[in-house]
């Protein structure tokens, strides 16, 4: 593995398991050592059970950490794992010897490859891991502390909620229709293709707002970032899963939305065109790039901003999976695969713009306008309530953004939770019609479908 590829650790999981305890106390001894007084003991084994538990989860020995202490809250607060308790936890565990540095941090200034530096790369020890050989990943669980909504600042930087806040009517349905899905996929036997038992930390899932409660709500999962092959390998319950994607979700929204209409009115340049990441004048490009593309042009706050994240957006395949990878970068990272527009970029993405209004001329004032977040909020609560419906069917579902994973006896089911939750969060626009979908069995066959909205269903 590269080390430009390390992720970061995340403080997720926690654990009651002996060896767990064993290990954190040894880790909370040395952390009062060298302090004259013990504030706070039981918050301190606290975390130190999170801490162990969540390097303990880990696949990878290799991860990233920031130790900049700006990074971290001053407050113990339950909700954000970056404290500065936390922060001296690990700094003790790498006096320990359990973490090695295997590459320090590279700061803003002396970087070349992100415009906010590089957070240092450290590795598990083996002494570490010869502490925590009879600990299953069974008996590791979430974090009990942590919330199912989370709201990040327009920095990306996480907020700390009020109990005012986290208690307002929303937020309190989302936490109990989450709570009560995690509960149902436990009891579930959710496992991989190779029979291993899915980590129930990746079955944990939260909504995440940025900015306010009006952007962004999309709901994530720790399966998101499994390829779809390896989620189409799931088991539930003994029974092989297929997945269920809506088409061209934000395109189709804006549509019905601000033009109350199904598809695209048909003309001169948009004859037989019926996707709206469709591009003729691009034929060479292939279309997982006209969908990153055109989405940001429907998340950029202004045109300009638009043209600029298509100015850095590269493409090319995995070397491993053989799948299209699509991203758009900033600051000065380092890219990976070909730049979209490798000649003149900012003429070549301007005339990228012109052409997809020409053969999207509907969708033309959507560019620009920041309707991304927006957009996100809405998909979030229709997702957040076809899994409300499930929970109440006592049907498994593993939500995927626009995604649902379930058995394929379920199918059926699915798609009629779909078709009433959309009719019925959408309002009269999303009465008439259909809804496009795709449906993927567990062999990878695709079938399309049509879920008729016009007819209600009692």
């Amino acid at each position: 593995m590269s080390l430009i590829d390390v992720n970061f650790l995340s403080i997720e999981a926690y654990s009651d398991h002996p060896e767990v305890y064993a290990v954190a106390g040894i880790l909370t001894s040395v952390y009062f050592d060298d302090r004259p007084r013990k504030r706070n003991p039981n918050l301190v084994a606290r975390d130190a059970r999170k801490l162990v538990a969540s390097l303990a989860l880990r696949n990878s020995d290799l991860f990233r950490f920031t130790t900049k202490t700006s990074h971290f809250s001053a407050q113990n607060r339950k909700q954000v794992w970056m404290t500065n308790r936390v922060l001296k936890l690990f700094n003790t565990a790498v006096r320990l010897g359990w973490i090695h540095l295997v590459q320090d941090a590279v700061p803003p200034y002396a970087s070349k490859m992100s415009k906010g530096g590089l957070a240092a790369v450290y590795c598990r020890s083996k002494a570490f891991k010869d502490l925590i050989v009879e600990v299953d990943i069974n008996e590791i669980v979430p974090d009990p502390d942590r919330l199912r909504v989370e709201l990040r600042d327009t920095e990306g930087k996480q907020v700390e909620l009020s109990n005012e806040v986290i208690n307002m009517h929303f937020n309190k349905v989302t936490t109990k229709i989450l709570e009560d899905h995690y509960n149902f996929l436990i009891d579930s036997d959710v496992r991989y293709g190779d029979g291993r038992a899915v980590e129930k930390t990746k079955l944990f899932f939260i909504r995440k707002y940025k900015g306010d409660f009006d952007s962004g709500g999309r709901i994530y999962g720790g399966l998101q970032n499994k390829p779809k092959t390896e989620r189409l390998g799931l088991t539930i319950a003994g029974s092989k899963v297929g997945s269920l994607d809506i088409s061209q979700l934000h395109p189709m929204l804006i549509l019905r939305l601000v033009h109350g209409v199904e598809k695209e009115r048909l003309g001169m340049l948009t004859e037989g065109l019926d996707d709206a990441y469709v591009m003729p004048d691009y034929k060479e490009l292939p279309r997982g790039v006209h969908k990153k593309i055109i989405n940001a042009l429907f998340n950029a706050s202004s045109e300009d901003s638009a043209v600029r994240a298509l100015m850095s957006t590269h493409w090319w395949y995995d070397d491993e999976t053989g799948k299209l990878k699509v991203e758009i970068y900033k600051g000065k990272k380092r890219r990976k695969g070909q730049c979209v527009f490798l000649e003149s970029p900012k003429k070549s993405a301007i005339k990228y713009v012109e052409s997809f209004k020409r053969h999207h001329p509907m969708y033309g004032e959507a560019i620009g306008r920041g309707l991304g977040v927006a957009l996100q909020a809405i998909d979030g609560t229709l997702i957040e309530r076809v899994i409300e419906v499930a929970n109440g069917f006592k049907v498994p579902v593993i939500p995927v953004h626009d995604e649902f994973i379930v058995r394929e006896g379920d199918r059926q089911f699915i798609e009629m939770a779909l078709e009433r939750v959309f009719r019925d969060w959408i309002g009269e626009k999303g009465k008439f019609g259909t809804l496009g979908a795709k449906w993927t069995n567990s062999a990878g066959e695709e079938e399309m479908v049509r879920i008729d909205l016009s007819i209600e269903v009692q």
